[in-house]
């Protein structure tokens, strides 16, 4: 009897720092799953950004924007179709699609760091009230503003 109250006690006092031990490792495992949760784009600047995803925008301009930062930013960035390879989104942050207005805004991945914000319109547009190239220009300028930022 001597024996198995030591054989209890002895498994009591390891029973304790073994919860510790595991306890301890969970801890671990959910801080390195926090920081790996984004695939490894931990994207905190906008020069951090090599792949961008352009959201779908009113009017289609999307695709303007999609050929400005192409012509224009060739070689900063790799535009993707896929979101889940971006660094980062371009989103349009507009409600008004009768101007020619036009403000976008670039998110990290986890949409929780606004990396650049940009605003642009067209001034044909706004005084004269007809359009001369409206949102290729609009998208040209807005381009431009992004390509300032990075240099």
């Amino acid at each position: 009897m001597n024996s198995t109250r030591k054989h209890s006690r002895l498994a009591a006092f390891l029973r304790v720092p073994t919860i510790f031990f595991l306890a301890g490792l969970f801890c671990i495992s959910l801080v390195s799953s926090a920081f790996a949760d984004d695939g490894g784009k931990h994207v905190t600047t906008l020069r951090d950004v090599r792949k961008i995803y352009i959201e779908p925008m009113p009017n289609g301009f999307d695709n303007f924007l999609r050929a400005a930062i192409s012509r224009k930013l060739h070689g900063f960035f790799t535009i993707v179709l896929n979101k889940s390879e971006a660094d980062g989104i371009l989103k349009s942050a507009d409600t008004r699609t009768a101007e020619v207005v036009k403000t976008v805004t670039m998110v990290d991945p986890s949409d929780k760091v606004v990396l650049w914000s940009g605003s642009a319109n067209d001034k044909e547009t706004a005084y004269l009230g007809f359009r001369h190239g409206g949102e290729q220009k609009v998208a040209d300028k807005l381009a431009g503003q992004l390509k300032k930022a990075i240099e």
